[in-house]
């Protein structure tokens, strides 16, 4: 428990009512529920909120995902913005006249991670579920409860 915890204190925001500290930036490692834990006011969550939940549209909505599934859009996701944090500190280092150096092995290894992620989740969009009537809405429903 300790150890998951600790993290950078720029990732922190404000404790809350509740005693839990809301993520402000993306966490510098994976953790699960990583997107559940950020303060839902921040640009930021905004944004890597619509991604989430555009990728579940792709895959059909989110009543038709699995949990495994759902998790693995998550870890997409995260990795999708660490490889723009990298993009963004790799630009940087060249416009110092600088060698991204270990910055471009970061970048190439997520660019993998991605790349099987994406093959896993599949590539193409899955059409959502329409009932035809209220009756077989409901009754798929109870099916499912």
């Amino acid at each position: 428990m300790k150890n998951e915890t600790k993290h950078r204190r720029s990732d922190l925001g404000q404790t809350h009512k509740s005693g839990e500290t809301k993520l402000l930036t993306l966490p510098k490692k994976y953790k699960r529920d990583w997107l559940g834990r950020f303060d839902k006011r921040t640009v930021i969550y905004q944004h890597l909120d619509n991604s989430y939940q555009e990728l579940l549209a792709d895959q059909g909505g989110e009543d038709q995902c699995s949990h495994i599934r759902k998790s693995l859009n998550q870890k997409y996701i995260w990795l999708e913005f660490m490889m723009k944090e990298l993009e963004n500190r790799i630009a940087q280092r060249v416009a110092e006249n600088k060698s991204p150096g270990e910055l471009m092995n970061s970048w190439l290894f997520a660019a993998q991670r991605l790349n099987s992620l994406a093959h896993r989740l599949g590539l193409a969009k899955r059409a959502k579920m329409v009932e035809s009537s209220l009756s077989e809405y409901i009754g798929r429903r109870r099916k499912n409860e």
